[in-house]
């Protein structure tokens, strides 16, 4: 093989070598971009939700309204579950005949 041969070759693959190398180092600049990008829109985000989110006195009021709205049911279903007592209390403890066993 001839030497001109064998330097083109090399020159074609180092060619190659060097534009990989070109797009590989685009593609990390730009993702290194993007992360950055992203890291800022987070800590805006974070800004943005600690400002904007429900503060603890509103929620506070919303939970003590839920909290009396349960309260009353479980009052009710106490009452009912006495009235549920005294009346199987009432029933006599014998069988009647008709019943199944």
């Amino acid at each position: 093989m001839d030497q001109t041969i064998i330097n083109t070759i090399i020159g074609v693959v180092m060619a190659c070598g060097g534009i990989a190398t070109g797009v590989l180092g685009w593609w990390a600049r730009t993702m290194w971009d993007q992360g950055k990008d992203n890291s800022e829109r987070i800590a805006k985000l974070e800004l943005t939700v600690a400002r904007d989110y429900v503060s603890n006195p509103e929620l506070s009021a919303v939970v003590k309204d839920i909290k009396d709205v349960l309260v009353a049911a479980v009052g009710d279903l106490r009452e009912d579950i006495k009235d549920i007592g005294k009346r199987v209390d009432g029933i006599t403890q014998h069988r009647r005949a008709g019943d199944p066993s």
